[in-house]
């Protein structure tokens, strides 16, 4: 309970950090971020728990939702968390140096999201590939974020990486509302 209380205090008090369109320019090594020395995992699929913080049944609802964004937008997401990023950068971007690192997304479109998510350094951020940088713009990745906390902040991390998936397949489609 303790853990869940100091992290809901410093999860609201970070800056958040919205999406960075400078996703597809960042240069990073096959191992680890070079600057950094943080090592970037290899890719298990969607969902990249590294942290240990969503349990399986969680992980298969959290895929099925991305896939469902897969189809209704064209646009590729992956979900990563992990209990440390490095010190001197923010999850926004260290997860674009992950995005780039696993190729996510169509690369003639640039079309990939990249949620991170870290409960060991308390961030969050989201990175986008710069082909749908228009659509999920820094104001709307704010919003998202903003709106996961309160799932984040008691501990339901699977059902707040769920409702930013969702959240982010209604901005691509308005109407559907």
């Amino acid at each position: 309970m303790m853990k869940r209380a100091f992290l809901s205090l410093t999860i609201t008090a970070i800056v958040l950090s919205a999406c960075n369109s400078n996703a597809g320019d960042t240069a990073v090594s096959t191992e680890k971020a070079e600057e950094t020395g943080v090592p970037i995992p290899k890719q298990m699929g969607a969902v990249n728990d590294f942290e240990g913080i969503i349990n399986d049944e969680d992980e298969i609802d959290l895929s099925t939702a991305i896939e469902n964004f897969e189809e209704s937008t064209g646009n590729r997401i992956v979900v990563i968390t992990m209990d440390t990023i490095p010190s001197d950068e923010d999850a926004t971007l260290f997860a674009a140096k992950i995005g780039n690192q696993w190729d996510v997304g169509d690369g003639s479109k640039n079309n990939g999201l990249i949620i991170l998510m870290s409960e060991g350094v308390s961030q969050i951020g989201i990175a986008t590939g710069q082909g749908v940088e228009q659509v999920y713009n820094d104001s709307v990745c704010d919003n998202v974020i903003r709106s996961i906390i309160p799932h984040l902040s008691v501990g339901d991390y699977s059902g707040g990486m769920e409702k930013a998936v969702s959240l982010l397949g209604e901005v691509s489609h308005p109407s559907e509302k």
